[in-house]
Order: structure tokens, then C-alpha cells, then sequence
């Protein structure tokens, strides 16, 4: 019962200390996301926050996508195969450690752009 509900805190924790990091050192884009949340949530109302009104925080759901890109809580994804893999040419028997880089797949220039390595969640 404690991993269930205790499991995510450590990485729930650090993520959300990398978005407050991210606000700090990126403070054009801190400024923009204090935008949309107060022309949402204006500070003259009581907070009522829906679904509906979340879904318009879309600059800021891109900002949170950023930091979840580069700044990575679990640079890479552990798992052992039950079964054979086929990768393409290869093949990998069971009971082998499949390693698989987050850290990297974030970074890929053939998927991210040329800027891949830069912080950008326009």
C-alpha cells in the first residue's frame, strides 16, 4: 500500500522542483505563464479552476511539456525482456537489460529541430 501511494512522490517532487528552477532562470517565459494564468484566473475573482478552464492554459501546459523534455526526472528507461526482441538486423534473446536513453530521445535533432539542446516551449 505505501508504493501505492508514495511511489511517484520522489520524482513528483523533483519535477516540480525543476519547474520552479526553469520559472526562475527562463523569466520570459516565467512572465508569459503569469500572464495566461492571471487573464484565466484573474486575481479580482474567486479561484474556481475547471477542466475547462485549464484547457485554456495552453501556453502553459507547453511550458510543462518543456521542462518534462529537458529536464528529464528519469534520464533513461530499465527493463529486461521476457521474450526476444527483433531490432531490425538484431536479435535479443530474453533475460536481456534493455536500456533506453530519455535523456537522448529529448534531445534528438531528426525529431526536435536543430535547437534540440535549447530550452523553447514556443
Amino acid at each position: 500500500l505505501f508504493h501505492v501511494f508514495f511511489k511517484g512522490s520522489d520524482t513528483s517532487g523533483t519535477q516540480m522542483t525543476y519547474i520552479a528552477l526553469a520559472l526562475a532562470v527562463y523569466q520570459e517565459y516565467q512572465e508569459k505563464v503569469y500572464q495566461e494564468i492571471c487573464s484565466v484566473y484573474p486575481l479580482d475573482q474567486e479561484l474556481n479552476i475547471t477542466a475547462d478552464s485549464l484547457q485554456q492554459l495552453q501556453y502553459t501546459e507547453m511550458f510543462l511539456k518543456e521542462c518534462m523534455r529537458l529536464l528529464t526526472v528519469g534520464p533513461a528507461l530499465v527493463r529486461k525482456n521476457l521474450a526476444t526482441v527483433d531490432l531490425g538486423d538484431i536479435k535479443v534473446p530474453p533475460g536481456n537489460t534493455l536500456i533506453l536513453s530519455v535523456y537522448n530521445l529529448h534531445r534528438r535533432k531528426d525529431i526536435w529541430g536543430p535547437n534540440a539542446d535549447q530550452f523553447d516551449p514556443e
